[in-house]
């Protein structure tokens, strides 16, 4: 409550004031294992789900900080302009003031939890979008390269966020349950724990295991040697169930939305 109450949100995360608030030691967001983290002030130790990532406008966020810049909707990981073309239209989502192709953005945010918000806007999912269910989606993830700015409260993605890297070019409508990695990058359970600070994927110092928060508030070890189509199906919240246009949820008793 305390840095609750110190916390200006009116203000940029990058505020002096708010850094100093990010920059407490808070233990809980830390686990013993994570050398790097565990007591140190704005340690950060776990992650949230963001889905499918282009390595590009994923690390563009940072980029824009690191210039004295403001970042914008346009320059970080949004699922609006990852250039994928899910239902092989020949069209995709471009770069900025060229075109949108709302089919493919829905897919694109259907493969994570949270998105992140430049504006006032809530890009994130509601529990009501869970299609795949609760119990069988990631929410949270251990990551020892998580925090890599020293500020557990900075919002660019490579600090908090864990995502699985696709390479949009080679996408096709046949493999949204398993696209191709860039070379040399793997978004699986510590394949990449080596790999230093702000390396966004699900990483621990647990013996071959990396623990999960899953959206039903379950915790679940998951082995580093899991399939990778299991693990991209638990992955995202939509990942069985692809949308179309005619797409229509399923409706509870009350008329609301399941």
């Amino acid at each position: 409550a305390d840095l609750h109450e110190r916390w200006n949100f009116q203000a940029n995360p990058t505020d002096p004031n708010n850094l100093i608030v990010g920059r407490v030691n808070v233990e809980v967001l830390t686990c013993p294992d994570d050398s790097s983290s565990y007591g140190t002030d704005g340690g950060l130790s776990y992650a949230i789900n963001s889905g499918y990532a282009e390595r590009k406008t994923f690390y563009a966020y940072s980029a824009a900080i690191q210039a004295g810049q403001v970042p914008t909707q346009a320059t970080v990981h949004m699922y609006n302009i990852i250039p994928a073309d899910w239902d092989g239209d020949g069209e995709a989502p471009g770069e900025p003031g060229a075109w949108t192709e709302p089919d493919d953005e829905d897919i694109t945010r259907d493969t994570g939890v949270s998105w992140l918000a430049v504006r006032a806007d809530n890009f994130s999912l509601k529990i009501s979008e869970v299609y795949d269910g609760a119990s069988n989606t990631l929410l949270l993830a251990e990551n020892i390269n998580s925090g890599g700015s020293g500020v557990w409260s900075d919002p660019a993605p490579p600090n908090c966020t864990f995502v699985y890297p696709i390479e949009p070019s080679q996408i096709n409508k046949q493999n949204f349950s398993d696209p191709p990695s860039p070379a040399g990058v793997n978004g699986l359970p510590n394949a990449m724990k080596t790999a230093g600070e702000d390396t966004p994927f699900p990483s621990s110092n647990h013996f071959q295991i990396v623990n999960f928060a899953l959206c039903d508030g379950s915790v679940r070890a998951i082995s580093e040697n899991i399939e990778r189509t299991v693990y991209l199906r638990i992955l995202t919240p939509a990942g069985a169930k692809r949308r179309f246009a005619d797409f229509v949820p399923e409706q509870l008793l009350d008329g609301k939305d399941f």
